[in-house]
Parts: C-alpha cells; structure tokens; sequence
C-alpha cells in the first residue's frame, strides 16, 4: 500500500512550482510597487511568505509562522512595501497552495489538510494587520505630537502678537494724547516745547520697536543665514563704540576697551557681532549713572574669543537675572522703567550668539553694575565652510553684501 504523503511533504513537493506561479503572477499583476522589481526580487518576496508556512509545518509550531510572518512583514514595512503589497502577496500564496493541496492531498486528509492551511494564512492576515495597526499608531502618535508642537507655536505667535500690540500701542496712544494737546493755541510756550518732546522720544521708541520687530521677524524667517567670513574683533568693536559714543558723551560715560592679549581673526558674520556688542554697549549706557563708565574686554579662551561688557550702572534684581534674555521681559526697576526699550535686544543678541555657536550670559549686583560676557568660536560655528573668503570690515569685500545692523535703541530687560 503506497504511504500517503504528509501537508508537510506535499507543501514541499509544492514549493517550487508555487513560488514560479506567485512570482510570475506578481510580475503580471500591474501594481506599480513590482514594475521594477527584477525576477530574481520577485522570487525572494515570494520565498520570504512562503518559507514561514514550510517552517511551522516543518517543526509542527504555527506559532513560528506567526513569527515569522511578523517578522517578514515588518521588515517589508521598513523596506516601504505597502499593506495592500503585503496583503496581495499572501492572498496569491494562498490561492496557489490551496490548489496544490487541494489537488494532491488524499480525500480522507483533505478537510484536515486544508485546514491547517487556512489556519495558518488566517494567522498570516492578522499579523500584517498587526503591522498596520502599528504603522497607524505610529503615524497617528507622530501626527499628534505634530499637532502639538503647531499649538504650541500658535500660543507663542499669539503671545508675540499680543505683546507687539501692547507694545506698539503705548507709545502711540501718548503720540495721539499730546498731538492733540498740541493743536490748542492757548497752550503756553514752556508746555508746548515739553509736549513736542515728549512726541519725538515716543516716535523716536514707535520706531524703534518697528525696527525690532522688523529684525527679529528676518531672524525668525532665517535661523541660520549668517555671512560668515573672517574679521577682526577689535574692528567690529570700534565700530560698535562709534554708535553709543555720542550718547555716552551726553550722560558723561568713560568708554574704555582692554584688549589683554593679541586675539586671531575670527570667521563670524562681522555685522551681526557688531550689532551683539552695540546691544550690550548701549544698555551699558542706558542704564548707568552719569560720571560712570563702561568697560569692555576680549581675550581668548582656549578655541574662543571672550568679549565682557562692564558697567558701574544700576545693576540687575536676582530674580530678573534669569529673565533678561527672554523676549518682552521689562524690569520693574524705575530707572529701567524711565528707558525706552521694547525687550527684544538681548533675544536677538542671544539668538546671534547662539548661531555662532557661542554662549552669552550676564552677572549682576543691584546697585554695582552688570557684566555680559559672550562667547564665539575662533574658527566659526560647526560645519563652517573653511574656502569662505576674507572680509575687509572697512569697506572692502570679496562676497555677498552683509545685512546691516539696526540701529535702533535696544532694552537691557
């Protein structure tokens, strides 16, 4: 009596035969996804479904078919094969096999046969809708924290808005208010000249805060355009002092620059450490006391040139030492309060600073003065561009016209 042949033996006397039909069913099927796959890939895809099956039957273990399954379907996943590709695959293998051991096996195997098969192709569907249902969480958890992050730029943005309004508003509404007190003709002389002053200094701060803004909006839009060429710090230092030298004359301020040591040119946008170090020099002035004097000292330090700003002025609260280079912040110090400013300078020089790879930060006692001190890199932030050209801060240049400085007031806090 001949032996009756095994799911096992059957599934294997199969293989060949099925993996041609899957491969050539798969080249014949149109989807874009096996268009330019080769038939020697045609065969491995049709392999990595089938050999899971041989497999479980192999060590009578459907759970190594789930294994391996899972296995071959995620790693279809990472390949980038769609669920309908892995789903199309499994339904032709299937087909075909079904047909096989429809075909071979004996009437009195057939039912339990076939039902093993089924068995393991069901097991087969739920794990690539497993891998489906991961992809989805995936997507869906990445979409989320996406959704996340756009509310959380929409309350800064709104938070910005509300700020600039209230800002813009203030010293327009004293514009309006002593305009219109101007326009009375009985107004007396003395009182005239004070209303129109007080009109210049909030057009002069309205102005001010458009060029703020205006700067910080072209900063916001490109985070990390810098023109980065070599320059020397005690350049862009003297032209920093030559802005605030006229205002510190005015309230009787000593500008003193210490250079302890010879410092190596630097590959930095020369522009924008200028308008670093004017911020600095000019809050330096801002918020001193007349008589007094700012200090303002370079030096290197291992691969990185240090530059303080000193001043003998009001000094900065401990709980605002923290805060001044938050946007917006104002210090509830009168003097300070006495000031135009919009507390949007120091986040712009933090934000240049911080794109030159450097760090910047600030030491203060109430009443002794205020020392900010940053960092730059000698050779530029990471990534630099070492063929990038010299520039000749006195006028001369080989490339790109560098942005110029706002020369705006700035706000210490």
């Amino acid at each position: 009596m001949a032996k009756t042949a095994s799911l096992l033996e059957i599934f294997e006397d199969s293989l060949p035969a099925v993996q041609t039909k899957m491969a050539d069913a798969l080249m014949e099927s149109g989807h874009g996804h096996f268009r330019d796959m080769d038939r020697a890939e045609l065969d491995k895809m049709a392999w990595s479904y089938l050999d899971p099956i041989l497999q479980s039957l192999r060590y009578e273990n459907d759970f190594l078919y789930t294994f391996f399954i899972d296995f071959a379907g995620d790693r279809g996943a990472k390949d980038g094969d769609p669920i309908e590709v892995m789903q199309q695959v499994l339904d032709l293998m299937g087909e075909f096999i079904w047909e096989e051991i429809a075909r071979r096996s004996e009437p009195e195997l057939l039912h339990d046969n076939l039902s093993r098969l089924s068995r393991l192709l069901n097991k087969g569907k739920n794990a690539i809708s497993g891998i489906y249902m991961r992809q989805r969480n995936e997507v869906m958890t990445e979409l989320r924290r996406s959704n996340l992050r756009m509310i959380e730029e929409s309350k800064k943005k709104l938070d910005v808005l509300a700020k600039v309004s209230h800002e813009l508003k203030t010293p327009l509404t004293s514009i309006i208010a002593y305009s219109e007190q101007l326009n009375t003709s009985e107004l007396p002389g003395e009182v005239r000249e004070e209303f129109t002053k007080v009109v210049y200094d909030q057009s002069l701060k309205l102005q001010q805060l458009i060029e703020d803004l205006l700067d910080f909006s072209a900063n916001q839009d490109s985070q990390n355009r810098l023109n980065l060429q070599r320059a020397e710090m005690s350049e862009v230092v003297a032209e920093a002092i030559g802005t605030v030298q006229a205002r510190a004359q005015k309230k009787d301020i000593k500008l003193i620059v210490r250079e302890r040591q010879s410092l190596p040119s630097i590959r930095m946008d020369a522009f924008r450490i200028q308008q670093v170090i004017w911020n600095l020099l000019t809050n330096a002035v801002k918020y001193n006391n007349a008589g007094g004097e700012v200090e303002i000292t370079c030096l290197r330090r291992g691969d990185n040139v240090l530059v303080e700003v000193s001043d003998t002025g009001i000094g900065i609260n401990e709980q605002d030492l923290e805060k001044v280079f938050q946007r917006f912040h104002r210090s509830d110090n009168p003097m300070a309060l006495m000031e135009n400013g919009t507390g949007l300078g120091l986040d712009l020089a933090r934000h240049f600073v911080n794109l030159h790879g450097g760090e910047i930060w600030v030491e203060s006692h109430v009443g002794e003065g205020s020392t900010f001190s940053f960092t730059l890199p000698v050779d530029g932030p990471p990534q630099v561009d070492e063929n990038a050209p010299e520039f000749d801060f006195n006028g001369g240049k080989t490339a790109g016209e560098p942005p110029k400085p706002s020369r705006g007031r700035k706000q210490l806090s």
